[in-house]
C-alpha cells in the first residue's frame, strides 16, 4: 500500500510541478501492476515466494531500467531496495543484495556511463520513498520486539504457574 501511495504521489508531484506526464509512468504502472499480483500471491499464503519475487522485482527494475530507459535515477532507490532485503530476509542475503547491487552498479557504470540530472523535486521523491521504507522498516522491528516481549511474558508466567503448582504438590506430600 504504501508503494502505491508514494509512486501514485510521485506521478502527480511530478505532473503538477513540469505540467506533463513523467516519463517513468510506464514503468510505475508497470511495476505497480507486478506488486498486485505478489500481494494477492502472499495474501494466498505463500510470503515467501512473494517476497522474492518482490525483491528480484525491485533490484532488476533498480539495475535494469536505467539500461532500457536511459535514466539513472532509478539507482538512487537502491537504498529502498537494500532496506526492504533486510526486512525480509536474513542477513546473509541482504549482504548478497547489496554486494550484488554494487557490482551492477560498477558494470552500469562502466558500460553505460550516464549523467544524472535531479531536480529538488526529484530528490524529493526520493527522499519520500526511503524514508517511507525505513519509517516502515523502524515499526516492523518495534512490533516484531513487542510481540517477542509478550511471547516471553506469557513463557514466564507459564513458568511461574508451573513453579507454584509444582511448590503445591510438595506441600501435598509433605
Amino acid at each position: 500500500v504504501a508503494l502505491f501511495v508514494t509512486s501514485g504521489l510521485a506521478i502527480i508531484i511530478f505532473t503538477l510541478t513540469s505540467g506533463r506526464t513523467p516519463g517513468f509512468t510506464f514503468q510505475l504502472l508497470l511495476l505497480m501492476g507486478l506488486l498486485a499480483v505478489y500481494y494477492f500471491v502472499n495474501r494466498s499464503g505463500h510470503y515467501r515466494i512473494a517476497s522474492a519475487l518482490f525483491l528480484i522485482m525491485n533490484f532488476i527494475s533498480m539495475h535494469v531500467f536505467p539500461l532500457l530507459f536511459g535514466s539513472n535515477n532509478w539507482l538512487l532507490f537502491t537504498s529502498m531496495n537494500l532496506i526492504l532485503t533486510a526486512i525480509l530476509t536474513p542477513v546473509r542475503v541482504t549482504m548478497f543484495v547489496f554486494a550484488a547491487s554494487m557490482a551492477a552498479q560498477i558494470l552500469l557504470a562502466r558500460f553505460n556511463p550516464q549523467i544524472l540530472e535531479m531536480t529538488n523535486i526529484g530528490l524529493f521523491i526520493v527522499y519520500l520513498v526511503t524514508a517511507s521504507m525505513v519509517i516502515v522498516f523502524i515499526n516492523h522491528r518495534n512490533r516484531l520486539e513487542q510481540d517477542r516481549q509478550r511471547e516471553l511474558q506469557a513463557a514466564n508466567a507459564r513458568l511461574i504457574e508451573s513453579e507454584m503448582i509444582l511448590e503445591q504438590r510438595v506441600d501435598e506430600r509433605t
